[in-house]
């Protein structure tokens, strides 16, 4: 009875308590290897799964839950059989089933692994047809091979099934925007509001579809609409911020925003091209220069980050190096956004 609260988080001593009073109580030993494992106590949240095992052999909880700890390992064959193990005892079990699909595909995305998952999805179709997710995750490995049209059908049998399924209208969003099916992509979406209206990610990707059109008034509002409902959202904080510094926006509010993304992702080289950019863009050059370096030693690909940079040393007096990162950029790509503007400083310098 103590155990029947799923609203509750449990301390590692409560947990004690009621093994100790229970040693037949299944759920505290599950509860007690999750506790173990979330203080890094590896050794004891094996030791408590595998009394769960102990315990109730049908029961896929623990083998999930020690898969988990084997691929935390490296060591994908164990985790399979212990994931394979779940599915036996419920084959309604997505998570397991996905992370069978993700050993499969972790060693590298190659055509051989892709099949090997979708051959899997499908055996388990057809032990649960009924199962959405299932389509769905089928869905993804199709897109990934570019098979856009069996894709597209397993997404809509993905909603077919489960209607209420926002993940699914996402997923398939996702995809006819990646595959520039615009009106498609914002139709889906628009099913997705009516399932959820207050979930970020569903106007964050309304706003990179409009972004990615040029409809950048459209893509604002859509963002903005994003950081409402979650006013700390880094994704939409950084598209905005560029929004605004390219746009004709507030510059000091692009400023606030792109530290904002900053503070949450201090890794992503896309955030840092923001900053730096907007950093430019305000005259302070030393600190653009900074982030915009950071930029491209992550992305030494991308000319438009590399035009930022060459701009910012420019401005910074660094006349040699600005002309180095201006003219890889053209090399890179001629025609990129801020192209012929970079063409008319390398003539200045």
């Amino acid at each position: 009875e103590r155990l029947n609260n799923p609203g509750k988080r449990w301390t590692m001593e409560e947990v004690e308590q009621v093994v100790e009073a229970d040693p037949s109580n299944l759920e505290a030993h599950i509860l007690m290897g999750d506790a173990a494992i979330a203080l890094r106590n590896v050794g004891l949240g094996e030791l408590s799964y595998k009394k769960a095992v102990k315990l109730a052999p049908k029961n896929p909880i623990p083998y999930f839950r020690l898969g988990l700890l084997r691929r935390a390992e490296k060591k994908d064959r164990e985790a399979k059989v212990l994931f394979e193990k779940a599915l036996s005892h419920n084959p309604d079990f997505v998570n397991a089933l996905s992370q069978i699909v993700s050993i499969a595909l972790s060693n590298a995305l190659s055509k051989k692994q892709t099949d090997s998952a979708l051959e899997r999805v499908a055996k388990q179709i057809a032990v649960v047809p009924e199962n959405g997710v299932f389509y769905r995750l089928r869905a993804g490995l199709y897109a990934s091979k570019k098979e856009h049209k069996k894709a597209e059908t397993d997404y809509k049998k993905a909603i077919a099934l489960n209607p209420n399924d926002l993940a699914a209208y996402l997923a398939l969003g996702q995809f006819y925007g990646r595959t520039k099916q615009y009106d498609q992509a914002l139709k889906e979406l628009d099913e997705a509001i009516k399932v959820n209206a207050n979930v970020v990610q569903v106007y964050m990707l309304r706003g990179v579809i409009y972004d990615a059109q040029g409809q950048y008034e459209k893509a604002q509002a859509e963002y903005e609409q994003s950081l409402k409902i979650d006013s700390k959202f880094a994704p939409a904080a950084n598209n905005l911020a560029w929004i605004y510094a390219e746009h004709g926006g507030n510059i000091d509010k692009a400023l606030s925003l792109a530290q904002l993304a900053k503070e949450k992702y201090p890794d992503n080289p896309s955030v840092s091209d923001t900053l730096g950019w907007i950093y430019y863009k305000k005259n302070v050059f030393l600190k653009a220069v900074s982030l915009l370096k950071e930029s491209v030693e992550k992305l030494p690909d991308n000319p438009v980050v590399r035009y930022h940079l060459g701009m910012a040393y420019a401005k910074d007096g660094k006349k040699e190096l600005a002309k180095k990162e201006l003219e890889t950029a053209l090399q890179q790509n001629a025609q990129f956004p801020g192209s012929e503007l970079a063409k008319k400083t390398l003539e200045t310098l």
